[in-house]
């Protein structure tokens, strides 16, 4: 009982003051900063959190193991009770560190903070919804360089011609179901 009370007090004492409390000055600076001026998105306020992010993701993710290690059926009723309500109050709070940690790894780069980039986007049209949600109805190449956002191609689907020929051998199985048209279109 002692030793699960401490480790939850410790990993209580670890949410606030090693992750909470680095993660919110720097998290206070995005709310300006991530507004567009003059079509550019600033990428260096999100490269400046970078490391602060990734040690919060570490450290929340060495609190979850510690109260993972925790047996409360071991434990006094009320003390079982407040790790169980403390660990279900981690994981949202786990979700949101881990997040942040990948945005700030993820959209400096889509910003183009290391270098001119390219990245396509496939808007869906759900009217046919497949297991992947729907079918490619339009896209758009959008160009980026540190943090300088255009448009650079778009295009639907109308603007990729029908195939004569096969363009590849289907398996017998989805020739028996659909014939050559998924190699043709």
């Amino acid at each position: 009982n002692l030793a699960a009370f401490r480790v939850t007090a410790d990993s209580l004492d670890a949410v606030v003051r090693e992750i909470g409390v680095p993660l919110i000055q720097p998290a206070s600076q995005l709310e300006g900063a991530l507004k567009p001026v003059d079509g550019r998105l600033d990428p260096a306020p999100l490269l400046a959190m970078q490391p602060v992010a990734a040690d919060a993701a570490a450290r929340i993710t060495e609190v979850e193991a510690a109260m993972a290690g925790i047996d409360t059926d071991a434990l006094l009723r009320p003390l079982a009770e407040a790790v169980d309500e403390f660990a279900a109050q981690l994981a949202p709070v786990s979700g949101g560190v881990h997040a942040v940690h990948g945005a700030t790894q993820l959209v400096p780069a889509l910003l183009g903070a290391d270098g001119p980039r390219d990245t396509l986007l496939l808007f869906l049209n759900n009217a046919e919804l497949r297991s992947t949600v729907g079918i490619p109805g339009a896209l758009a190449l959008v160009h980026t360089d540190q943090g300088a956002i255009s448009l650079a191609q778009q295009a639907s689907t109308r603007d990729f011609p029908k195939f004569d020929e096969p363009v590849m051998t289907l398996p017998p199985e989805i020739r028996g179901i659909y014939g050559d048209r998924p190699a043709l279109w």
